[in-house]
């Protein structure tokens, strides 16, 4: 991690070398790259939404492909709160790849919590590893039928865990 204020201020030398350490992951997509410039980056928190139908499990399915194939000696995480994650959607858009072998996809681990006590330990637990590639199928899964001030709060924690991840 870099040297930053508890507020995580950094001075102009440490945007430079944060800069140095920002790499991109690229989806598979060359339009897709061309919007995100490129793809995206690590350090960063990510949100895809769309209504049901429209692609957002199975962009998944392609970065944690892509996060396998191009991040060497990495393990890859996904959180399945949604119960969508199917290894044979991975396999099959693997063939199109051609450096794909299918032994890649033993560097992603999958975790399906039941609750939302559960998830906060899955997500405590990965603060403290060294990920490179989380992704994560809805975080409110846990929480959306609580009443708005509970999901409020909730959300921040959650919110707070996944940047807590981000920025190492």
């Amino acid at each position: 991690m870099l040297n930053a204020s508890k507020n995580n201020t950094y001075t102009l030398e440490g945007l430079e070398k944060l800069k140095e350490k920002i790499s991109i992951l690229h989806t598979g997509s060359q339009n897709l790259d061309k919007m995100l410039e490129g793809g995206f980056r690590n350090y960063s928190v990510i949100e895809i939404y769309g209504p049901a139908g429209a692609g957002k499990t199975r962009l998944i399915h392609q970065l944690l492909l892509k996060a396998s194939l191009e991040l060497e000696g990495q393990e890859i995480f996904h959180i399945d709160n949604e119960g969508n994650f199917r290894p044979a959607i991975l396999e099959a858009i693997g063939s199109r790849f051609s450096n794909f072998d299918s032994k890649v996809l033993n560097k992603i681990y999958v975790s399906r919590p039941i609750t939302y006590e559960q998830f906060m330990a899955l997500l405590e637990f990965l603060s403290k590893k060294d990920v490179k590639f989380l992704s994560i199928d809805t975080i409110v899964t846990h929480i959306r039928m609580l009443p708005s001030k509970e999901y409020i709060s909730s959300l921040k924690k959650i919110l707070l865990s996944i940047r807590q991840i981000a920025n190492k």
